[in-house]
């Protein structure tokens, strides 16, 4: 069986791009070096694909006016859009889980571990609920009796806190 897609050095990946047509400059080669051919490449060619002309030749060929940089500024545009996308959501998510793990205990003031009861969850996806909530309280033992996790319940001080210091009650 031979490879499909052979090592290429990163002289080998520039002349492959110039000779598809794509304009390449002297950064290029240090961007391939600290990026990777693939992740930059054949991410983000097809807006810069001359397809007719793809079709003609039986492999990739670059439009008029293609540049490598133009190809890379894309990669990067979109690195930092999931890296903003990423952090608004992660605080986003954080809210979330605050306002639900609030109202729910409202609802349920005076009952111990209420997210625990299979009840208050839709009917619907009640087995999916005592599935889940059996398999995170097997866990937790589970976790003290690690070797690995040195009986602190997989790393988790409030955890180790709330089973040892109040009988097992853990706030949603």
């Amino acid at each position: 069986m031979s490879l499909r897609k052979p090592y290429r050095s990163v002289d080998e990946q520039l002349r492959i791009l110039r000779s598809r047509g794509m304009a390449v400059d002297a950064g290029a080669g240090h961007v391939l070096r600290r990026e990777g051919y693939y992740p930059i490449v054949n991410g983000y060619k097809d807006l810069f694909l001359d397809r007719k002309a793809c079709l003609t030749a039986g492999d990739d060929r670059y439009g008029t006016g293609a540049r490598f940089d133009d190809l890379y500024a894309l990669f990067l545009f979109d690195r930092e859009l999931r890296e903003l996308l990423f952090s608004a959501i992660t605080r986003a998510e954080a809210a979330l889980k605050a306002v639900c793990a609030h109202e729910f205990t409202r609802l349920h003031p005076d009952e111990v571990n209420p997210y625990l009861n299979p009840d208050y969850y839709d009917s619907r996806r009640r087995p999916s609920a005592v599935a889940l909530i059996d398999k995170v309280f097997k866990r937790i033992p589970e976790l003290d009796g690690s070797p690995r996790n040195r009986g602190d319940y997989g790393g988790k001080a409030y955890i180790r806190h709330c089973m040892e210091d109040h009988n097992g009650q853990v706030p949603l």
